[in-house]
């Protein structure tokens, strides 16, 4: 597993690609600014702050959390195209087939715990706006 993504820093970031200053990201989510810094400086947070900052920013920061922290690629569909048309025609090895296997096992493995890190967080989101 790798290092773990802070949360503040992806935040902070997120509302800097956005154009929004502090004092206008504050006044959305109702929070002082310095309250507001003091998220950027936390590695994780609560649901309902989560809920709301996901609400203003417009982007799943679980979902960024999880892609961090596994490192998990971001395909670019042309170049993915590309290299399929590319290596259509050629033939793996033994060894080569093998080790994709392994690497797809894991990506599935990956893929299986955001799944159920994301419901897990769904759920959780939904107790505490029940309360």
């Amino acid at each position: 597993m790798s290092k773990k993504p802070h949360i503040g820093k992806l935040i902070q970031k997120a509302v800097k690609t956005r154009g929004l200053t502090v004092t206008e990201f504050a006044d959305q989510i109702h929070y002082s600014r310095r309250n507001v810094y003091q998220i950027f400086e936390k590695d994780n947070i609560d649901t309902d702050l989560l809920d709301k900052i996901h609400k203003v920013l417009g982007d799943d920061f679980l979902h960024t959390y999880l892609k961090e922290r596994y490192r998990l690629p971001t395909i670019n569909k042309e170049q993915y195209n590309e290299q399929e048309t590319t290596q259509h025609n050629k033939r793996l090895t033994p060894p080569m087939q093998t080790q994709l296997n392994d690497m797809i096992a894991r990506l599935q493995e990956i893929s299986d715990n955001q799944k159920l890190l994301l419901n897990t967080m769904s759920l959780l989101i939904e107790n505490v706006k029940k309360k």
